[in-house]
Formats: C-alpha cells, structure tokens, sequence
C-alpha cells in the first residue's frame, strides 16, 4: 500500500470544479495496474505499443534537426507561401 500512497502524492486532486464526472482517477489505474496481474500486462501492452507508435512516427529527430539544408528548404517553402496570400 505504500507504492499507492505515493502515487496519492503525485496527484493530489486540484480544483475539481471543471473535471468531469466520468473523467478516471490516475491513481486508480495506477493501483490497478500494481494489483491486478492481467490488467497490469494489458497496461504493458498498452504502454509498449504507444512508445512504438512514437517512435516509428517521430518527426524530430536528430538527424532531421541536424540536416540545416531541409530546415533552409522548410523556411523557404514556407515563406514563399506566405507570399502567395
């Protein structure tokens, strides 16, 4: 029960007058995830394929940031589009 209690401390409730009533508690899916085994691999699952997800459709990365000839040709596309307006 200690790991909950901490979670507890991590979201404490803030001003609740515009949070939704059928909005779910973080630190009830936090405890479920701890407690239940087979909810707790579906949470992994979960977790693993939104990571995956991120990282096959990542946009800004290194090697794009780097390339300063496509962020040159980015600015410059993009300003002669404003232009057109």
């Amino acid at each position: 029960m200690k790991k909950i209690k901490l979670f507890g401390e991590c979201f404490k409730k803030g001003d609740t007058t515009n949070a939704s009533e059928n909005a779910t508690c973080q630190v009830d899916v936090l405890a479920k995830v701890l407690q239940d085994k087979e909810f707790g691999e579906q949470f992994d699952n979960f977790m693993h394929g939104l990571y995956s997800f991120a990282k096959r459709h990542t946009y800004l990365s290194d090697a794009r940031l780097k390339d300063e000839n496509a962020i040159k040709n980015f600015l410059k596309n993009a300003l002669s589009l404003l232009n057109t307006f």
